[in-house]
């Protein structure tokens, strides 16, 4: 298994550990996050320090992956992702073993497919994007770098999603809508309308 340091200790850090474990393909080393002590335990794991302990870190472990949940920003994963890439970690795709990938999607570096989520054929999904429990996203689609499609959210057919947006809990896009940069859908809304850059949807 490869080793990976796991950036976040908590509540999506922990159901990200939950993918890892259950996929056997990543192994965490530890948590980095500064809002816990040094030498204390967070779901099983060391918590290793705050950002100042990764340059050490990085030379027994290449690979590490962002667990931080986004909602309405994606800004620290943003930086966390630049700060990683500049310390020369890889962050590599996790997929849960439950998830289903199309043969024909692609997944951009550091995204994590969660259980039971589906990516359908010919998708194509940006660097750092969450795809969370159950959530589907159809034929098609094409969603961007740092979108979080939360759990059991619906994107149908030939939808673009834009860089930063959140997309929440079973909501649903209808099919062939764009969402616009940075825009916030809230849970169990549907959107049938192309929404433009940094909307906030309730309906």
């Amino acid at each position: 298994m490869t080793r990976l340091v796991v950036i976040g200790a908590g509540g999506h850090a922990a159901a990200c550990l939950d993918v890892l474990e259950a996929g056997r393909v990543f192994v965490a080393t530890g948590l980095v996050d500064p809002k816990f002590p040094p030498g204390s335990r967070q779901f099983g794991y060391p918590v290793l320090g705050d950002d100042e302990v990764l340059a050490t870190l990085r030379e027994n472990c290449d690979a590490a992956l962002v667990a931080l949940g986004q909602i309405k920003s994606s800004s620290p994963r943003r930086r966390l992702a630049s700060l990683l890439r500049d310390l020369g970690f890889r962050l590599p795709v996790v997929v849960a073993p439950s998830a289903h990938l199309s043969a024909s999607a692609e997944i951009g570096e550091g995204g994590i497919v969660m259980h039971g989520a589906v990516i359908g054929p010919g998708v194509v999904v940006g660097d750092m994007a969450i795809v969370n429990n159950k959530a589907l996203v159809e034929h098609g689609c094409r969603v961007g770098d740092f979108v979080h499609v939360a759990t059991g959210a619906t994107v149908n057919g030939d939808c673009v999603i834009g860089d930063d947006c959140f997309i929440g809990s079973g909501a649903v896009i209808v099919q062939g809508v764009t969402i616009g940069p940075r825009s916030i859908v809230s849970a169990g809304s549907v959107v049938r309308s192309d929404l433009p850059a940094d909307s906030v949807f309730k309906g």
